[in-house]
């Protein structure tokens, strides 16, 4: 080995550039001869004889990019492929870590040359997913045609249903009228049937101060009674003795002590038809209502996930998962929470931004000794509408990757075309 390979082994900085670090760093950090200052204290400097001479001097271990010395980071160049930054402690560890072999470069051990065969391995990668992006497109285009025509179907039918909403309010209102009128008449035979004044074919008949009469005809034989011609009295006492027991026994018949249960037919039918037309009512604000949160959600930019809502997709692993897009996310008969909302991030002079590539669903059921249940759902492009993992990353807190085509990107990935 002649003098210059000894140098550059035993002073690597000798060369146009440093072990360990790449071009920009080296010119912006290392490329003074004589002094290194350590970047995490400036005060801190020392001769650039001491750099990457396999002791700390700096405590941010800066001094030592090139060897396993201090705790800090090491460059690959991995010339072909991607460079890398990997821990110092990796560095002639015996294992080759860069693909160009670049970090155990002590000689204990032989690292092959692998970057040509990584980097075909990336480009087929990205060229699978290019393929994966151009037909997720095809689907998601499609998707957002569909949601135009469905929402302008939906616009229709909200026009329609807040008037049928007018007129079935209207008319509920002239039912109450009558039902409420029935219901009087039916209330003061009741009160006539308790009394034993009205029979159950009898009508009850209204009396000028409130009270009711069983019938006419019973005031028109006290009429014909003339007070004048005298009555024996035992025949006056059996009489009242016979219409007292009469009268016990009509008050104990099932009739009688049933009159709280008593229902006038057309008090009923009025309301059998309020009832119907109320359930009209609230049927056409139930639908009315869901439209309106379908408008107030944010399905995308050109309703792109609008399609996905139309299917519920489950996940059997470990427990078996129900994700409901937009709406819930459930682990057997658990919730683990319903949407509320795309991630979002908030800038000082820029206001909110809202990434379409993460999901939120919250208010799940509690969990015992914890926060309530919640998940977050990554979303990414896709040929299908499928889950690929549930994970439960903290306790109670989960995460679902879900595969789209929604979320296939319209723009052309620049490094699968390169």
């Amino acid at each position: 080995m002649n003098l210059a390979c000894c140098l550059l082994l035993l002073f690597p900085q000798l060369l146009c550039g440093l072990r360990g670090v790449n071009e920009t760093e080296y010119q912006m950090h290392y490329s003074n001869p004589d002094t290194f200052q350590c970047l995490s204290d400036s005060s801190v400097r020392i001769s650039a004889t001491q750099v990457n001479d396999d002791y700390c001097d700096c405590i941010d271990g800066s001094d030592e990019p090139g060897t396993s010395a201090c705790d800090y980071k090491f460059y690959c160049e991995n010339a072909g492929h991607q460079p890398q930054h990997i821990f110092s402690s990796r560095v002639n560890d015996g294992i080759c870590d860069c693909c160009d072999g670049a970090d155990e470069y002590s000689g204990f051990v032989e690292c092959a040359d692998g970057c040509a065969a990584l980097a075909e391995k990336l480009r087929l990668l990205r060229l699978e997913k290019e393929r994966i992006r151009k037909e997720g497109i095809t689907k998601k285009v499609a998707w957002i045609q569909e949601a135009v025509v469905e929402m302008q179907k939906l616009k229709e039918e909200l026009a329609t249903l807040e008037q049928d909403k007018q007129s079935y309010t209207t008319k509920l209102a002239e039912l109450q009228f009558i039902k409420d009128k029935e219901e009087e008449i039916e209330e003061k035979e009741r009160q006539a049937k308790k009394h034993g004044l009205m029979s159950d074919e009898d009508e009850a008949m209204p009396m000028a101060d409130g009270s009711y009469s069983a019938s006419q005809d019973n005031e028109d034989e006290d009429e014909d009674h003339d007070p004048k011609i005298p009555v024996p009295s035992i025949f006056s006492r059996f009489k009242g003795w016979l219409l007292d027991m009469v009268d016990e026994y009509i008050y104990s018949l099932p009739s009688r002590r049933s009159a709280d249960d008593y229902k006038r037919p057309e008090a009923e039918t009025a309301r059998t038809n309020y009832n119907s037309q109320q359930t009209l009512v609230d049927n056409t604000q139930e639908r009315i209502d869901k439209i309106n949160k379908i408008f107030d959600t944010d399905y995308g930019e050109q309703k792109e996930f609008y399609m996905t809502t139309k299917e519920c997709l489950n996940f059997v692993g470990e427990y078996t998962y129900k994700f409901c897009p937009f709406g819930q996310v459930t682990q057997g008969y658990t919730s683990l929470g319903d949407f509320s909302g795309w991630k979002t991030t908030e800038y000082e002079n820029y206001g909110t931004t809202i990434d379409r590539s993460v999901q939120h669903y919250t208010g799940g059921v509690y969990c015992h000794g914890g926060p309530d249940r919640s998940a977050t759902v990554v979303v990414q492009c896709g040929l299908e509408n499928k889950i690929l993992s549930v994970s439960e990353l903290v306790r109670c807190e989960y995460q679902l990757v879900w595969e789209t085509p929604a979320a296939c990107s319209m723009e052309e990935d620049e490094a699968a075309s390169n």
